[in-house]
């Protein structure tokens, strides 16, 4: 327009008006095809991924996030878990190593809640991963239980950060505990390396905390284990209304 303003002879102050005029109308008026026609483009893109927007303003606030928040849990992930390392006789073990260890092998499958229905197994998905891992190891979970009966449990909560149960084998009754690292080793006094009891240090702990942090920042959820021989008498034997007592007692 402006050229042809020009050459109609038209002054060059109202040919420059003229063209800016048409120009700046002309924008607003083409702008949202424009933005429509890129948004089209930009869902066909995704189309082509898998991914359907239902709005195409959507595209639009998608590509100005920076930061997405989504649960974890059942969503990117399967909410299955397995073991992976094992701590044990001061050795480090991968899941698939053989350990050789019957007093730990039995603390897990006897302070676990797991059970079995038509080939699935029923827990909580920590409790099912440690079912398991006992099971690729070769150990009779039904037999251990059938041999360690349990007679007394404290459930895991918020507070202890421990689950406890009591197993009796003939006279000897075992507390075993499972729960947080920092909950489990404020309680111990001795540690078991190869088969001999041992007196655990302030440099044992520190050097045992290391390992749970180097685990920690592998994005593992570490656990620790413990256990403890009770000897009751027998009038704490014949009462059991008593010796709960005593035990919820003393676990507190």
């Amino acid at each position: 327009m402006f050229l042809v303003g020009l050459i109609e002879g038209m002054e060059i102050k109202q040919v420059i008006m003229l063209s800016i005029s048409l120009a700046v109308a002309a924008i607003p008026e083409g702008l949202p095809a424009v933005i429509t026609i890129t948004l089209s483009l930009g869902v066909s893109v995704l189309a082509k991924k898998k991914a359907i927007v239902r709005k195409i303003s959507s595209v639009e606030t998608l590509g100005c996030t920076e930061i997405i928040c989504s649960d974890k849990t059942g969503t990117i992930t399967q909410n299955k878990m397995k073991i992976m390392e094992v701590y044990c006789d001061d050795k480090l073990f991968k899941s698939e190593d053989k350990i050789d260890n019957e007093l730990f092998i039995n603390m897990l499958a006897l302070n676990n809640d797991v059970s079995e229905n038509d080939g699935f197994y029923i827990g909580d998905p920590t409790e099912v991963a440690i079912y398991e891992y006992c099971i690729e190891q070769g150990l009779d979970i039904q037999e251990v239980r059938n041999t360690y009966k349990r007679i007394d449990e404290v459930p895991f909560d918020s507070i202890r950060k421990m689950m406890s149960t009591i197993n009796q084998k003939d006279d000897n009754i075992q507390m075993i505990t499972k729960g947080s690292f920092d909950s489990i080793i404020d309680k111990c006094t001795h540690i078991i390396v190869d088969g001999k009891l041992k007196k655990i240090t302030n440099d044992k702990k520190r050097e045992l905390k290391n390992i749970e942090v180097e685990e920690s920042n592998k994005a593992y959820r570490v656990l620790a284990y413990a256990y403890r021989n009770l000897d009751l008498t027998f009038k704490q034997k014949r009462y059991r209304k008593r010796f709960n007592f005593y035990w919820y007692g003393w676990n507190d």
